[in-house]
């Protein structure tokens, strides 16, 4: 499960929520998608280990892709 995979991997996730969007299949069938979205904070040396999380789930279901935003530079405390 990915939660449990970023949980061990990066200390912890976040759900953000749901959100409804549409994506143009290799097809070139549209498809509709309702997906959840997580964030999880890690250093710019782990991201490679978070593909391969996603890269991972991604395989055992049908979807051609998934969305990954990275977001640089951010600073993040835990008080």
């Amino acid at each position: 499960m990915v939660e449990d995979a970023c949980y061990f991997a990066f200390n912890g996730w976040t759900f953000v929520g749901y959100f409804k969007g549409a994506w143009k299949m290799e097809s070139g069938q549209r498809s509709i998608d309702t997906s959840a979205v997580y964030q999880v904070v890690l250093e710019t040396d782990q991201l490679e280990k978070l593909k391969k999380i996603l890269a991972d789930f991604k395989a055992k279901t049908t979807q051609e892709a998934l969305y990954l935003e990275v977001t640089s530079q951010v600073d993040v405390y835990f008080i």
